[in-house]
């Protein structure tokens, strides 16, 4: 399992894979970033009707995505915090622009203070393609 993290304008792209995610949540979870008491709504149902034809199935896969957006976008009601469950399953979570610029500005700030932990350099580009995403749409966790 992999969390595949694409820009929602233009092409960029961040991959971390289980241990490597384990990695950024950490820091995250040290620097203050994530929330763990937010909480989302249920996930609609998928209820696509029987025996529909492959054209109506796509139909109905566009609309119910479409229902499925303000969920994805999420937010914590803390204010300079991001929703842990955000990097805790690759569900096509958004993380919108003012999310990126938290986790850049907050993971900035905590590895100036001296981080010491491993994988500075892997963190780093976490951080820079964060920092990145704020002017692309922010960017979707697969």
């Amino acid at each position: 399992m992999g969390y595949d993290m694409y820009t929602l304008k233009g092409e960029d792209y961040f991959r971390a894979n289980i241990w490597g995610m384990q990695i950024l949540r950490a820091v995250m979870e040290d620097a203050g970033i994530l929330d763990w008491e937010a909480s989302h709504a249920e996930w609609p149902k998928h209820d696509c009707p029987k025996g529909a034809t492959d054209k109506e199935v796509t139909a109905y896969d566009k609309m119910y995505e479409k229902k499925c957006l303000p969920l994805r976008r999420s937010r914590s009601s803390q204010p300079d915090m991001v929703p842990g469950f955000k990097f805790s399953s690759n569900d096509g979570w958004i993380v919108v622009p003012e999310e990126c610029d938290i986790i850049q500005r907050k993971m900035s700030e905590f590895l100036e203070e001296g981080y010491n932990g491993e994988n500075l350099e892997f963190i780093q580009e976490f951080v820079v393609y964060c920092k990145g995403a704020v002017s692309k749409g922010g960017f979707k966790v697969w």
